[in-house]
């Protein structure tokens, strides 16, 4: 290898003369919380403390990316250390702030040497080169932002990327709450790591990013994912292919949620495309390598049609768990499926999107299909049957809906007959008389699916218009109260054996409903709580 290494403070590194750090677009998004900028700030505090000490904070990789600008610059891509840098660099950023706003304190840093010494920018540089570090899409233009209201209080900061806000306003209140702010400062200049530089020409990337074990947060299949779609790209090819297709993906997943949604839609969609084989987690990424090489997607001017693709199952998978499907009956079956909380078949429901829009089916039978999903799922919880034995239904399913595809077969009949054909397996679709008996004799107080269960029933009212029962406003009310037993008109209204009646009774179905007024209900007698009910205008009970 043709790399590079030398340990050096890690502010002269951001602040040396005529470079520039760059966040290249197959960088994932700034992704720090409070955790991180906590160790972080634990670090500079501890340090800070210690006059004579230096603290190693881990190795920043980086790559000249070309030569210089016309102003001077040269430009240097991060490999690996982005989120230091960019924490460090709203560490400062707060402390410029803080000194702006308390210029009688006795600080040994001040606004006017943080802004005028290239900490943050080159107030001398043009466009990108004045800023020290400039991001990546969703985060650039909030940090550009951030700085620029630095320099002028007047400039609008732009609230696009809520993490480096978030960050920046902890550190605010950090140092506004100590005692000495100074030591801040004197922790940050005894930051130390080592500097690796690599050779554009002789080295790889793509394997060093691999292979780093940097600190912080864990490196996700979306983070390698998208390095090695986009990394060993020119940079002008790179930035068409993250605008044009990459952006659009993370939009259709939530930029804000993109890091925790992308690994399980990227193993729900890798499922779908090897079915009928299930995919464990830890998989995810060789599998996507493999599939990336064996479609020659790898090949020059290919890997645009490997990202329509992942476009399109992320546009449906949004439509499916997001509530993002435009047709309202689609999204309301979507929606009430989703309550149930049942990821195991998000595979499944990408497989029949894909063939709903190559016109392998109508929107009825669409419809209709997700619907049996959702009564096969709940009827299988009343009835305590084991949800591990739906790993493999998805891919399995899906394999054998292809096979009737390339067949010309008849694809909602061949649906529906997987359900029979699990008929007295771990997999059983759960006849009518066990889901009754079930649903009979069960605690359903403490089901965990309780309240999905009487929201439902309630709306059976209000078929075209659901109403939106939602935990916090509704609780669930035992009608018959849990201390029935220490009333007499309760004992009254159970009769002889009551004790044995009321075990029977309290958790049952036919005492539970769903109420917004749990309070003014209380524990009263039946004949109270009709009473309540009239008086506050409440839905009327169930029992």
């Amino acid at each position: 290898m043709a790399m590079n290494a030398a340990a050096q403070s890690l502010i002269t590194l951001i602040t040396g003369a005529n470079v520039r750090f760059v966040v290249p677009v197959f960088q994932r998004p700034y992704s720090w919380g409070e955790e991180q900028c906590v160790q972080l700030w634990d670090d500079v505090l501890s340090v800070g403390r210690r006059p004579m000490d230096r603290h190693f904070t881990g190795s920043i990789v980086w790559v000249q990316d070309g030569t210089m600008s016309a102003a001077g610059v040269t430009p240097l891509l991060l490999i690996d250390g982005q989120q230091r840098i960019t924490t460090l660099v709203l560490l400062i950023a707060a402390l410029a702030d803080f000194s702006r706003s308390n210029p009688d304190k006795q600080l040994r840093f001040s606004h006017a040497e943080i802004m005028g010494r290239g900490y943050l920018v080159d107030a001398f540089k043009p466009g990108e080169d004045r800023y020290k570090l400039t991001l990546s899409q969703g985060d650039k233009a909030t940090l550009i932002s951030l700085l620029e209201n630095l320099v002028d209080h007047d400039a609008r900061i732009v609230e696009e990327s809520l993490r480096i806000i978030e960050s920046f306003q902890l550190f605010r209140r950090r140092i506004e709450a100590l005692e000495n702010p100074n030591i801040v400062w004197d922790g940050i200049q005894r930051l130390d790591v080592v500097s690796i530089s690599l050779d554009a020409g002789r080295d790889n990337p793509q394997l060093i990013f691999e292979s780093m074990n940097s600190t912080g947060k864990d490196l996700s299949s979306a983070d390698l994912i998208r390095n090695f779609v986009l990394m060993g790209l020119p940079r002008d090819e790179q930035n068409r292919l993250y605008l044009n297709h990459w952006r659009v993906i993370e939009e259709a997943l939530g930029a804000d949620s993109y890091d925790e949604v992308f690994d399980e839609f990227v193993r729900n969609y890798l499922t779908v495309l090897y079915a009928p084989e299930p995919l464990a987690k830890r998989d995810v990424y060789p599998l996507f390598k493999r599939h990336v090489i064996d479609n020659g997607y790898d090949k020059e001017g290919r890997i645009v049609y490997l990202l329509r693709q992942m476009e399109s199952f992320a546009g449906y998978y949004a439509k499916i768990t997001a509530g993002a499907e435009p047709n309202r009956s689609l999204k309301i079956a979507f929606d009430s499926l989703m309550r149930l909380n049942v990821s195991v078949l998000n595979p499944l429901l990408l497989s029949l999107y894909e063939d709903f829009e190559a016109d392998a089916f109508g929107l009825e039978d669409f419809v209709e299909m997700v619907r049996l999903l959702e009564s096969y799922v709940f009827r299988r919880a009343v009835c305590d049957a084991p949800t591990n034995s739906l790993n493999k239904f998805s891919p399995s399913v899906i394999a054998k809906l292809n096979k009737v595809q390339d067949e010309g077969g008849n694809y909602r009949e061949a649906f529906e007959s997987y359900f029979l054909l699990e008929e007295g397996t771990a997999r059983r679709f759960p006849a009518d008389a066990e889901f009754v008996q079930a649903l009979e004799t069960r605690d359903v107080y403490h089901f965990r699916r309780s309240f999905y269960m009487l929201s439902c029933l309630e709306n059976q009212h209000h078929k075209k218009d659901p109403l939106p029962i939602e935990p916090g406003t509704y609780t669930i009310e035992h009608i018959m109260p849990q201390n029935a037993l220490e009333h007499e008109e309760w004992r009254a209204a159970l009769g002889p054996d009551y004790e044995e009646k009321f075990e029977v009774l309290v958790h049952s179905l036919g005492n539970l409903t769903l109420t917004a007024y749990n309070s003014e209900l209380s524990d009263g007698t039946f004949e109270q709580k009709k009473k309540n009910v009239l008086s506050v205008g409440m839905i009327k009970s169930i029992w």
